[in-house]
């Protein structure tokens, strides 16, 4: 859900095309959609083995606007699809919100959210600053699957520190993209930002206004990705990731609404792990490649 993007002058005379403000332009009432497509490649090496595991995400959202609050938008917001497929050498697990099967835990959670509005508070520059309502409804969700208490604490837990995600990173493709930025046809400009390609990164990319076409506006970009390098604990294996790469975006947004119409993101980054055991000092050093491909697509 969590649904956070992205050199050369342009063909097109200054003259005949002015500034443009990249800077969201909703219609009250309206409702907008998009649906997004996100796969990791995560491989591995142990020793001579490689290791892979493919991750799939799939989301369709729709979002209807509902007041102009200056700087902010208050929308609301409805999931309509999502799934998860996770694919190793061993087997592939498929949870979807389509799937109403009792015995699938998963996919039955999902589907009890499909369809439930809730309400956020989104700024113009595509970032949102608060949710209503999302926990609940993942938290009601499960209510009936008789958890022990401990086991559902840690499950709540789990959830709000999930949702916290949402309110950064929905639309991490996008985030840097909507700035309330005026562009000149023959500007390059340059921004960082921090986003999750399996883990988290700080990216460094650098933006052009490429061209327009018909009802239509493309910034693409390109930069460099490095891993946070954070040391993250977890039952007592401590794993740190020292990774590095590439990144290339391109965004195609309505010039009316600057909604997206479509966007893509590739990047790859290749690195160690370190995974060690705490309290011991001895360390495992397992090299890695990520490869992360993005798509949006909005009406």
């Amino acid at each position: 859900m969590k649904l956070n993007l992205f050199i050369f002058l342009v063909l097109i005379p200054s003259r005949l095309f002015a500034q443009v403000e990249i800077s969201l332009n909703l219609d009250k009432g309206r409702i907008y959609n998009l649906s997004t497509n996100n796969k990791n490649t995560i491989i591995e090496l142990n020793g001579d083995t490689e290791i892979r595991t493919v991750n799939t995400e799939k989301g369709e959202f729709s979002y209807t606007m509902l007041e102009d609050l200056d700087s902010l938008y208050l929308v609301q917001v409805e999931f309509k699809h999502f799934s998860l497929k996770v694919e190793t050498a061993e087997k592939t697990v498929f949870y979807s919100s389509d799937i109403n099967d009792r015995t699938d835990v998963m996919s039955t959670i999902l589907s009890r959210v499909i369809r439930k509005p809730f309400r956020v508070l989104m700024q113009k520059d595509y970032t949102w600053r608060e949710v209503h309502g999302l926990d609940s409804i993942f938290l009601q969700s499960y209510n009936d699957y008789n958890l022990t208490e401990d086991v559902k604490q840690q499950v709540d837990k789990n959830i709000r520190e999930s949702l916290k995600g949402f309110t950064r990173q929905d639309a991490s493709l996008t985030a840097v993209m909507y700035g309330s930025k005026k562009i000149k046809p023959d500007e390059v400009w340059t921004a960082q930002f921090i986003t999750e390609h399996a883990i988290p990164t700080r990216d460094s990319c650098t933006y052009h206004f490429s061209e327009t076409t018909g009802d239509l506006l493309v910034v693409s970009g390109s930069g460099t990705v490095a891993s946070l390098e954070e040391e993250n604990v977890n039952e007592g294996i401590s794993v740190s990731y020292h990774l590095n790469g590439k990144i290339n975006h391109s965004v195609k947004f309505f010039k009316n609404s600057f909604w997206i119409h479509e966007a893509v993101a590739k990047t790859e980054i290749a690195g160690n792990a370190v995974v060690k055991e705490t309290p011991s000092s001895e360390k495992k050093i397992v090299p890695m490649r990520i490869i992360s491909e993005a798509t949006i697509s909005g009406f």
